[in-house]
C-alpha cells in the first residue's frame, strides 16, 4: 500500500479543535499509511521577523525554521493517536508494509540533513523561497507516495488557477514547491478550516 504523505500547515495548530477536526478529515479518506510533515506556523513567522532585524545568514534562517517545523512536529506527535516519530523515511516505508495503522510524524532535521542524503536527494535550498510545503514535497518524491495532501486554512483562490506555479505565484504554497513537487503525481490542497474539508487538485503545469 502506498504512503500518503501529508503537510499540516503550521498556522492550523492555532485551531482549538484541531485534534477533532483532523480526526474527522481522516475518517473520510481511504485507508494508507500516513506520513506527517507539520509546518513551522508561528515559530517560523517569528524567525522570519528576526532574520530581517538581524539579516541572518540563509543556511542559518533556514535551519532555525526547520528546528521550529520540529518543535510543532513533536507537539503533533504527542496526540496524533498511534503516531511514531520518524527519522528515517526509507524505513518507514519499509515498516509500514507490515503495520499501516500508526502514522508517522517526520523529523524534518533528520530529512533535511544534507549529508548522506537516504535514497533519492532531497536536498532543498536554503532559503526562505523553501517552507514545509517544499519540504513535504520532496518527502513524498522520496518515498513515491501515492499522494502528498496539503492541509491548510483555505484553498488556492478559484481566479489563481490550479496549477502548482500558479499556486506559488498567488502565495498559497511556498516559490520553489512547483519544482520540489514535479515528481508528485498527485497533490491535494484541503480547507480543513471548513467543516466539510472542501479540496482541490494542484495539477502539473503543462498537463
Amino acid at each position: 500500500m502506498s504512503v500518503r504523505v501529508i503537510k499540516l500547515g503550521g498556522s492550523l495548530l492555532a485551531c482549538h479543535d484541531l485534534p477533532n477536526m483532523l480526526a474527522r478529515w481522516s475518517a473520510r479518506q481511504l485507508p494508507s499509511p500516513s506520513l506527517w510533515v507539520v509546518g513551522g506556523g508561528a515559530l517560523s513567522d517569528q524567525i522570519r521577523v528576526l532574520d530581517r532585524r538581524f539579516r541572518l545568514a540563509p543556511e542559518l534562517a533556514h535551519r532555525l525554521a526547520i528546528q521550529a517545523m520540529a518543535i510543532n512536529s513533536r507537539v503533533v506527535a504527542a496526540w496524533l493517536p498511534g503516531s511514531i516519530w520518524v527519522d528515517d523515511i526509507d524505513l518507514f516505508v519499509r515498516e509500514s508494509a507490515h503495520d499501516a495503522t500508526r502514522p508517522g510524524v517526520v523529523n524534518p532535521v533528520s530529512v533535511t540533513a544534507a549529508s548522506d542524503p537516504p535514497s533519492r536527494s532531497r536536498r532543498l535550498p536554503p532559503s526562505w523561497s523553501v517552507t514545509s510545503d517544499s519540504i513535504a514535497a520532496s518527502v513524498a518524491w522520496a518515498v513515491n507516495a501515492a499522494e502528498l495532501v496539503l492541509l491548510k486554512s483555505c484553498l488556492p483562490a478559484a481566479e489563481g488557477g490550479t496549477t502548482r506555479a500558479q499556486a506559488a505565484t498567488a502565495g498559497y504554497v511556498d516559490p520553489y514547491f512547483p519544482r520540489s513537487a514535479r515528481h508528485v503525481g498527485r497533490v491535494r490542497a484541503v480547507n480543513l478550516r471548513d467543516p466539510q474539508f472542501p479540496e482541490m487538485c494542484l495539477e502539473v503545469d503543462g498537463s
